[in-house]
């Protein structure tokens, strides 16, 4: 609405106001696709993986745990894949030790379980 109105002030007055510069939140396709490969890999032998992604911020990584989980959630009922989950690690709050070398430096990693069963 402001810029509306910035817009209507502005007309006769030469070039109307530009609008407000906004940052989408960037969605790596290369790390999403990155992290299904892990997923698929861990719906068929059930070891735990991490994606070795030096993520710049928690909730960065927070996004593409969201984006993970909805890819899973999209396919069909009874794939294998459906038995894993994206979960952050955190070296703050978790047990155990990172798995990546981005873990290591960060403290923090995605990572890839399979469960018993469909969350889903």
């Amino acid at each position: 609405m402001t810029l509306l109105i910035e817009a209507i002030k502005g007309i006769g007055k030469g070039r109307p106001p530009e609008p407000p510069k906004t940052v989408q939140p960037t969605r790596r396709p290369d790390l999403l696709q990155a992290a299904m490969e892990l997923a698929e890999t861990t719906s068929q032998d059930g070891r735990q993986r991490a994606l070795d992604h030096a993520a710049t911020s928690v909730e960065e990584l927070q996004r593409l745990r969201l984006a993970v989980n909805e890819t899973i959630s999209a396919t069909p009922v009874g794939e294998s894949v459906r038995l894993v989950q994206a979960w952050i690690w955190s070296a703050a709050t978790s047990t155990g030790h990172a798995l990546t070398e981005a873990g290591e430096s960060t403290g923090y990693e995605l990572r890839l379980s399979r469960y018993r069963s469909d969350h889903y």
